[in-house]
């Protein structure tokens, strides 16, 4: 049985920022590309100023690949090195927005991205969980895994989860140029959300789909975008509907 992801404390705000109630968990990894990390760094502050909360900057250090153990005569000095460089790459980051007055800690944690933030966001007091994807042009793996890991939390996830697109593709396609003024908020719901609420799931789920519509609005008003409401169903017979045979006779 694999051990559960680990939490590793570094900074010295760490262990408080759960008591000050308004608190954004963001997943800014040393991987990203420094464009990408810049703007949604940039995000964040304003986000973070205007709602008044505190940034906590997370990463999630790699297991070492077994070969690699074996192969290195000190995996442990390896493993050290990494987890220097992330601490680094966060530090620098956290020292930015501490600048631009956001008060700022950094998390590192162990593991899987997508079990070890969502574990996170379990433990802490988060109002927030932001992650950022590449726009539909970004084509390579690096793109994939963001836009895989951004799905994960936000089904996962237990808090609302955002989801900034970054970079110089993030600019709306030509069809939408021309509301390039109206800037979008979208807030996806669980469908099932809407039950009665008569079991403790739903009424979870109902919980929930309050927090992440409240979170929606409070975001739409701060940016003066409109706030869209959506979800999606799997209709009967969905399959037979998207088959190329049925769509080439209609």
């Amino acid at each position: 049985m694999r051990a559960p992801p680990a939490r590793v404390p570094t900074s010295p705000a760490d262990g408080h920022h759960e008591a000050s109630g308004s608190v954004v968990l963001v997943y800014l990894p040393a991987t990203e590309p420094a464009p990408r990390a810049e703007a949604l760094r940039r995000r964040v502050a304003r986000l973070a100023r205007r709602a008044g909360a505190t940034v906590v900057l997370a990463d999630v250090l790699p297991e070492l690949p077994g070969l690699v153990q074996r192969l290195l005569p000190d995996g442990a000095a390896v493993a050290t090195l990494l987890r220097d460089a992330r601490q680094h790459a966060l530090d620098a980051h956290a020292l930015h927005l501490r600048r631009a007055g956001v008060p700022a800690a950094t998390l590192l944690l162990e593991g899987s991205p997508a079990v070890a933030l969502v574990q996170e966001q379990l433990r802490g007091d988060y109002r927030l969980l932001v992650t950022g994807v590449p726009g539909p042009e970004a084509t390579d793996e690096a793109a994939h895994a963001a836009r895989r890991l951004a799905r994960q939390l936000a089904r996962k996830a237990a808090c609302p989860v955002r989801i900034v697109r970054l970079g110089h593709d993030a600019s709306p396609p030509p069809r939408l140029r021309r509301r390039r003024g109206t800037p979008r908020v979208v807030v996806a719901l669980d469908a099932v959300a809407g039950g009665t609420g008569d079991t403790p799931a739903e009424q979870a789920l109902h919980a929930l789909a309050a927090r992440i519509l409240a979170e929606g609005a409070v975001q739409a008003q701060v940016a003066g975008a409109a706030l869209h409401v959506v979800h999606a169903w799997r209709a009967i017979g969905e399959n037979i509907l998207r088959s190329r045979r049925l769509a080439g006779r209609y």
